[in-house]
């Protein structure tokens, strides 16, 4: 997608919401607001049943530490043992590959489950993301755009069950959302200089 692609992405999404007063979080918000695909395969957990042993072998495996068998709830990790392990990591021009690509993996997987697709406890990550994590070359190929409308989605419907105290998702588009577009802020002007991916 070209410069000239995402400004007018931005003046049709722009032009949509003027006309008819839309307050809908549609997947073009999405890819516009957060550059996230909204085309490609479907971005799928497999909760595997697994021990605490053998979670503690993937992350070893896939995120370069094993973490404490007191950190899990399940199939699920405390944040604080990956940002405990991500401030220890020093990343030089000299770090191995591998290590660099560990790295990248656990900031993925804090920033799908601490921004893109948070659930209500705030502090734990779930580990069944990590598989489509994997093959760190083969992440762009996600529809990651469509996932956290769905869950976002999801999650405001549930708002409405009796007893449900808390919700989540990426509640950050929603008050985006509210907010008419400003074509000319500092921070649309600076995104749609930057973008090339």
């Amino acid at each position: 997608m070209s410069n000239d692609n995402l400004d007018s992405d931005f003046d049709d999404v722009l032009e949509a919401r003027r006309a008819d007063g839309e307050a809908n979080i549609t997947l073009q918000d999405v890819q516009v607001i957060w550059a996230l695909p909204i085309d490609g395969k479907p971005v799928i957990g497999v909760d595997l049943d697994r021990i605490i042993i053998e979670w503690q072998d993937y992350c070893l495996m896939y995120l370069g530490f094993r973490p404490s068998a007191t950190t899990f709830k399940g199939s699920r990790l405390q944040i604080n043992a990956i940002i405990s392990h991500i401030a220890q990591v020093k990343i030089t021009p000299n770090t191995p590959y591998d290590i660099v690509i560990q790295y990248a993996r656990a900031v993925a997987l804090l920033l799908l489950s601490g921004v893109m697709r948070p659930d209500s406890s705030r502090n734990l990550v779930p580990l069944l993301y990590l598989t489509t994590l994997e093959d760190i070359v083969e992440v762009r190929n996600y529809s990651w755009g469509t996932t956290v409308r769905a869950f976002l989605y999801r999650e405001l419907c549930n708002a409405n069950n009796k007893g449900k105290t808390a919700i989540s998702g990426a509640l950050q588009l929603s008050q985006f959302i509210w907010q008419p577009y400003d074509m000319d802020s500092d921070v649309i002007v600076a995104y749609a200089t930057d973008f090339n991916p």
